[in-house]
C-alpha cells in the first residue's frame, strides 16, 4: 500500500513539473540580472537569469496585471510579458511596470 501511495504521489509531481514547463509564460527584463534567480510572484514560480524569465511552476492567473507587477516589482521592469498568444501590449506593459 505504501509503494502505491509512493508512486501515485511520484507521478502527481512528475505531471505537475511537465505541465510547468510547457505553459509557455515569459517576461523579459530591461536590466540582466547578475545570477541566474527565482522568484514567487502571486503564487507563480519563475527561474530567471540574463534578461529572460520563465514561468515553471503551474500557472496562477500569470495573464494578469497583478502577477505580471509582482513580478516587476522583484526583477525590475520588464519590456515584454505573457503566455501564448497573450503578449502584454504596451499600455498593459506599462501597467505591469507601475506606469498606469
Amino acid at each position: 500500500m505504501k509503494y502505491s501511495m509512493s508512486m501515485a504521489a511520484a507521478a502527481l509531481l512528475m505531471s505537475t513539473v511537465g505541465s510547468a514547463q510547457t505553459s509557455g509564460y515569459t517576461a523579459t527584463l530591461a536590466e540582466p540580472l547578475a545570477a541566474k534567480k527565482e522568484f514567487i510572484a502571486v503564487g507563480n514560480i519563475w527561474r530567471c537569469e540574463g534578461t529572460a524569465c520563465v514561468l515553471v511552476s503551474v500557472p496562477e492567473n500569470p495573464s494578469s496585471v497583478r502577477s505580471c507587477h509582482a513580478l516587476e516589482r522583484q526583477t525590475g521592469a520588464l519590456t515584454a510579458y505573457g503566455g501564448p498568444g497573450q503578449s502584454f501590449d504596451a499600455d498593459k506593459l506599462a501597467k505591469c511596470n507601475g506606469h498606469g
